[in-house]
């Protein structure tokens, strides 16, 4: 249990920094890109590059980098506020920034979990929650109309 704790802890304290390293670049790059914006792409390539070593059963180093990436980028994201198209008062946007929370934990719980099971080299049961993972994106796109590209 303090294994876990601990992880937490560090995971928390790496997102603070992240956080802080991706604002401050924006600002430097003059991006256009909003912070959550930064979160979600990092979250999606690592999540592609899971799900590519998922379907081929062939976990590394390279997975254990990428869960990390998804754990940070997912407390950031967390973190950040939606933003609603046309206006919407404001206990309207407290439920949804709520509800957007909450689907972030599952995330985060799920990319914990993604991580014990590597770290015991279950790899099929890290196959499964990459897939956990896909739908817990998919879902969260339907449930917040995020546009892919």
């Amino acid at each position: 249990m303090s294994i876990v704790r601990l992880s937490c802890a560090l995971m928390i304290v790496l997102a603070c920094v992240a956080s802080l390293t991706l604002a401050s670049e924006s600002k430097k790059k003059g991006s256009h890109h909003s912070a959550l914006e930064e979160h979600m792409e990092e979250l999606a390539d690592s999540y592609k590059a899971l799900r590519r070593q998922a379907r081929r059963q062939q976990f590394d180093a390279a997975s254990l980098k990428n869960v990390r990436n998804i754990q940070i980028h997912a407390l950031g994201a967390m973190h950040e506020n939606l933003e609603t198209q046309g206006k919407v008062s404001a206990k309207k946007q407290a439920k949804i920034n709520l509800a957007y929370r909450k689907a972030m934990v599952h995330l985060i719980k799920t990319a914990l979990d993604l991580e014990i099971s590597l770290l015991e080299k279950r790899h099929s049961d890290a196959q499964k929650l990459v897939t956990q993972l896909g739908r817990i994106k998919e879902d969260g796109h339907e449930q917040f109309k995020v546009e892919e590209d």
